[in-house]
């Protein structure tokens, strides 16, 4: 599986999918894979790298932003992935969910609402919650060669 930072969402909801629908354990070389390789980008992430090699025109000024956004998104996947491994029936749906998708952003300020604050927040508003979570929300721009994200990954 790629570590692309676009994909980490959907390596973890494939180990839940394979694990959902074998119970065989197999998942377990490719979480394996997967948190060497995210171990591997993170250790080589910093701001040289963004500005230097990288070096796209619209992320100059911003690499240390970029670097701390970046070594969050590994740090959260390298904290699932190790628990996933060390605890046994710990991967599935509800901790991607909760451990992830709707983490409570604490300290770091990142995480999507709950279901029920996203409600909360509504209900105030008079609109209704969306019945799911928009890209833009996710802080990626629509991607018109992605395809369907219920495609398999190409």
């Amino acid at each position: 599986m790629p570590v692309a930072r676009t994909r980490l969402g959907r390596c973890w909801a494939s180990l839940v999918s394979i694990d959902n629908h074998t119970r065989d354990g197999s998942w377990r070389p490719e979480a394996e894979r997967l948190l060497l390789a995210t171990e591997k980008a993170r250790a080589a992430n910093n701001a040289a790298l963004w500005r230097d090699v990288i070096a796209v025109e619209a992320f100059q000024g911003r690499e240390t932003k970029i670097v701390e956004m970046y070594d969050y998104s590994r740090g959260v996947t390298i904290d699932y992935l190790r628990r996933a491994l060390a605890r046994p029936g710990y991967l599935s749906a509800e901790t991607l969910r909760s451990d992830f998708l709707y983490r409570d952003p604490g300290d770091h300020g990142v995480g999507l609402p709950r279901e029920t604050e996203r409600r909360q927040r509504n209900d105030h508003t008079g609109t209704h919650p969306p019945q799911s979570v928009p890209r833009s929300a996710l802080g990626r721009r629509a991607d018109p060669d992605d395809g369907d994200q219920n495609q398999p990954h190409r």
